[in-house]
């Protein structure tokens, strides 16, 4: 499995890790900025709830730190493993160019999948109850794997069988590489709380997307 690219990444960090909370899952009407729908009862009733999504690790993820509601399992069994879903090239208004993102093998030839404009990869079943708050795709029993050099994060790179890295901590023994002139002109800018400014300076140096230099402006304010 190769998790190098950025589709892996966006959905792996919108639904792991799981949702702890129990709770009842029957649809609550949900409006926000102009869209209506429903969220899950055990979601409407949580402090987490977000616009529509979960901040569940939003204080140890400031940076890309929403997440996917969680729904529950679809109706509907098969393999959970991540395969390719390609999302063509959105008109105008959206304007977003064609994307890869990963799903649940069970999903790819599951007539209820559509890719949408902002949404990416959603499950449509039951549409006419959740309505603009889609339903998150059910992964089942998978999981990525656990990073080997710090044990708790995911993998979201491409790793061999011998060497689980997670792309936080790869970034970091690159960002540890770095002359410490450089590392502490990040890390003053993160703790002074000029993020942007402070990613676009990792993405300068390490040629990084915005969300991977996010996470390592994080990871150098602690």
């Amino acid at each position: 499995m190769t998790f190098g690219d950025f589709g892996m990444k966006l959905m792996i960090r919108i639904y792991f890790p799981l949702c702890p909370v129990d709770g009842p899952l029957d649809p609550v009407p949900f409006s926000h900025a102009g869209s209506h729908g429903a969220v899950p009862r055990k979601c409407r009733e949580c402090p987490n709830l977000f616009e529509g999504e979960c901040g569940r690790d939003r204080d140890d993820y400031p940076i890309d730190s929403y997440r996917h509601l969680d729904h529950g399992p679809c109706p509907f069994p098969g393999p959970t493993d991540p395969l390719p879903f390609e999302i063509p090239a959105q008109p105008p208004p959206w304007k977003q160019p064609a994307k890869t993102v990963w799903v649940p093998r069970k999903c790819i030839n599951c007539q209820y999948l559509k890719g949408l404009p902002i949404y990416d990869a959603v499950c449509t079943y039951e549409s006419a109850i959740w309505g603009d708050c889609h339903r998150g795709l059910d992964w089942g029993d998978w999981r990525p794997p656990i990073c080997s050099g710090c044990g708790v994060r995911m993998v979201l790179q491409k790793t061999d069988a011998h060497s689980a890295v997670c792309s936080l901590c790869d970034l970091l023994h690159r960002v540890n590489e770095l002359p410490e002139e450089q590392r502490k002109s990040i890390r003053n800018l993160a703790k002074s709380g000029q993020w942007l400014t402070a990613i676009k300076e990792v993405q300068q140096i390490l040629g990084v997307s915005f969300s991977e230099a996010g996470l390592v402006a994080e990871a150098l304010t602690k």
